[in-house]
């Protein structure tokens, strides 16, 4: 599921900033983005094609 054109470590700590970023501009009231809107921008930051993100979200939301 994840991309591979960079090493596991380095994608980790992408994935980390991203997701702090993300929790700091709704804490600084700078977004109020939806949950689903979070999820496709990690799923995009972690490498995957946005269709891909969205078939990703269409079958959580089967599952859920």
């Amino acid at each position: 599921m994840f991309a591979d054109h960079l090493p596991a470590p380095v994608l980790a700590h992408v994935l980390e900033s991203v997701v702090v970023s993300m929790l700091e501009s709704v804490n600084d009231e700078t977004w109020e983005g939806s949950a689903p809107a979070a999820v496709t921008a990690v799923l995009l930051a972690v490498g995957r094609t946005r269709p891909e993100a969205e078939a990703a979200l269409r079958q959580l939301r089967t599952l859920g």
